[in-house]
């Protein structure tokens, strides 16, 4: 398999610029979305929060989506090989993540994990009660649980990786599949876009805006408005996750469209305003934890 471990896989499903072809679906929607929202805080807060923004981004989808896609150059789906010859039908390919702390799990596999099942167990005993009921969790809640119970960032809280690809060596027979036998923790703000119009969705952005604009955010004074074709300084993280820097002429934010849309219903914007991202269906609103 092409990739060995989740950081890898997320790098090429969300990443650009890092010298990856992705013909046919590199300007998928959710990836713009991502691109567009990392462009918009960097111009408004700068890019040491652009980059933290990311790190939690990337760990959010690590505690929410324990099966991902398997993508190729050509293809977001890869299917296994065909042959009529020997009876083999194309499947599609899917990604399993499984948590492998060695300190919380013993590798290597002998027989299914518990690792997240536990972890997320005990944090939502903690967070909810005893209850059985599955609540939904609140960005900042769900990363802030999971640190308690020793699940840390990678990239800001700890050097290792320790996310792998779901599978275990079955000798000469190859691999064989390793899963969480359990659901991930399911968030708030994804239950609340479900079944939204575009008007709906635009009113629920503009409370998460008016909610957060208060934050105490450290602004380092390199806005360069909304204005096309601003120059600006990014580091571009390469295939292998680490940060190459480079100049991009940016065009205009999704800022400026948002401005305009609060002004025209007699509102100001707050320069604090903190940006919430949608992709794949979720929306993730940067944590302060």
């Amino acid at each position: 398999m092409r990739f060995e471990r989740v950081g890898d896989l997320l790098n090429f499903l969300f990443l650009w610029e890092d010298g990856e072809d992705r013909p046919g679906w590199g300007n998928k929607p959710y990836r713009a979305i991502l691109q567009k929202s990392f462009e918009l805080i960097e111009r408004r807060l700068g890019y040491r929060r652009a980059d933290k923004w990311l790190d939690e981004f990337f760990h959010l989808v690590r505690l929410t989506h324990w099966v991902l896609p398997y993508p190729s150059n050509a293809a977001f789906i890869t299917t296994t090989k065909t042959s009529r010859n020997q009876g083999l039908k194309g499947r599609m390919m899917w990604f399993s993540a499984v948590y492998a702390d060695p300190e919380k799990v013993e590798l290597p596999y002998h027989a299914h994990p518990c690792t997240l099942y536990s972890i997320f167990w005990n944090a939502r005993r903690q967070a909810f009660g005893d209850s059985r009921d599955q609540y939904a969790w609140s960005t900042s809640q769900l990363i802030r649980a999971c640190r308690i119970q020793g699940l840390k960032m990678h990239g800001q809280e700890e050097t290792a990786e320790h996310w792998l690809v779901g599978k275990r060596s079955a000798g000469l027979k190859g691999f064989l599949p390793v899963w969480e036998r359990t659901q991930p923790p399911r968030l708030k703000m994804l239950e609340q876009t479900k079944s939204k119009s575009l008007d709906e969705l635009e009113d629920l952005m503009g409370g998460f805006s008016r909610e957060h604009a208060d934050d105490n955010i450290e602004y380092d004074g390199s806005d360069t408005g909304d204005e096309l074709g601003a120059e600006v300084r990014v580091d571009e993280r390469d295939s292998s996750g680490r940060r190459q820097s480079r100049s991009a002429g940016t065009g205009r934010s999704i800022m400026a469209a948002f401005a305009r849309k609060s002004n025209s219903q007699g509102s100001e914007l707050d320069e604090s305003v903190t940006t919430i991202t949608v992709s794949s269906g979720s929306v993730f609103v940067p944590s302060e934890v």
